[in-house]
């Protein structure tokens, strides 16, 4: 199957926050820097300003989301947070994701491109 990330939009957020919520704790904790529970998730996502910072996602036909990657921008840096489920690991959605945060960093003019996991470095590539 040919996996194409697309730009979230608005209607997305709900199934962003569950895609989000279905990570291990631990990942959880890795992505978002903390121990973030499921319960603010949704307000979480409510927060972002899509124009500002994109979420790009891959979708299943069925599962919804299965991989994300927000690009949060700090000045002239961004912070790209990959997610993937457990599920989708090992087809090549966290390089596709990461080349697509590359390329809107470029886009931006960002001097810096951070990249954050969800998986553990050895399950993340």
């Amino acid at each position: 199957m040919t996996w194409r990330p697309i730009c979230l939009q608005d209607a997305h957020r709900p199934q962003l926050a569950a895609h989000w919520a279905a990570l291990p704790d631990d990942e959880r904790a890795r992505l978002f820097g903390r121990a973030m529970p499921a319960a603010e998730l949704p307000d979480y996502a409510d927060c972002i300003d899509f124009s500002v910072e994109p979420v790009f996602a891959v979708l299943h036909p069925v599962l919804d989301i299965i991989a994300a990657v927000h690009c949060r921008r700090l000045d002239r840096r961004i912070e790209a947070a990959v997610s993937v489920a457990p599920l989708a690991r090992y087809q090549g959605l966290e390089m596709l994701l990461m080349q697509r945060a590359i390329s809107h960093a470029y886009d931006c003019g960002a001097g810096v491109l951070a990249f954050r996991g969800s998986a553990p470095a050895e399950g993340f590539l």
